[in-house]
């Protein structure tokens, strides 16, 4: 099943330029569902809307608090972040390595996970695949525009790794190991988080910046 046209009209309102909040609101409120999902591309009504900054980021500067705002409003209207979690389909949060590295996109990264139902694995997952990037030194804006540097894309991947490690601990405490529970990581000005190259290693670390306790709590390593 495709969209529906309140749905695809929903879609359209939030990839303007300028933003009509009240028409969003509207069109919600006449049936336009948040989570509709079209079977035929396996495509989340809200992964198109974040495709959308994703794709003409590429392009022009987009103003991310858009982004943020539908965001935000979705989950005031039950947003559903993972429509098929026994296919292990973690869409979402891992597509925010691919949004401008701006703090807005991690504001509104850390909204969903603080309003969402992430799994343990899909926190893992967003961590592994973001620190191989960095260890590969694959950075989507970096390659693709001239608007952001590498270290941005670097310390923008840094703080998706911190952020969903943050969650790993408040919501699966039971499963992470001692040295990460001692980290107060809600408070972040506490706490630096920084990547260390060494060989054919790299790691992503966090120190407390009071204790200077150190911890590691992702990284890779190439075998060859």
């Amino acid at each position: 099943m495709a969209f529906k046209d309140i749905d695809q009209q929903l879609i359209e309102e939030c990839c303007k330029d300028i933003l009509d909040i009240d028409k969003i609101k509207t069109l919600i409120a006449n049936g336009a569902n948040i989570n509709a999902f079209d079977e035929k591309y396996e495509q989340a009504l809200y992964e198109e809307v974040l495709e959308f900054y994703i794709f003409e980021g590429r392009e022009r500067r987009l103003d991310l608090s858009n982004l943020y705002k539908i965001t935000n409003l979705f989950i005031e209207n039950d947003l559903i972040l993972n429509h098929k979690p026994e296919d292990r389909d973690y869409f979402l949060p891992d597509s925010f390595r691919f949004l401008p590295p701006e703090k807005i996109c991690i504001d509104t990264f850390k909204a969903l996970l603080e309003n969402g139902q992430s799994s343990f694995d899909e926190l893992e997952i967003v961590m592994t695949n973001a620190s191989g990037d960095l260890h590969m030194g694959i950075f989507y804006f970096f390659e693709q525009t001239q608007f952001y540097s590498e270290e941005d894309s670097a310390r923008f991947f840094l703080e998706l790794i911190y952020w969903a490690c943050a969650y790993k601990v408040k919501l699966f405490p039971e499963k992470c190991s001692k040295d990460i529970l001692d980290f107060n990581w809600f408070d972040r000005d506490k706490n630096k988080v920084e990547l260390i190259r060494e060989n054919r290693s790299t790691s992503v670390c966090v120190e407390n910046l009071e204790s200077h306790k150190r911890v590691e709590i992702d990284g890779w390593t190439t075998k060859y």
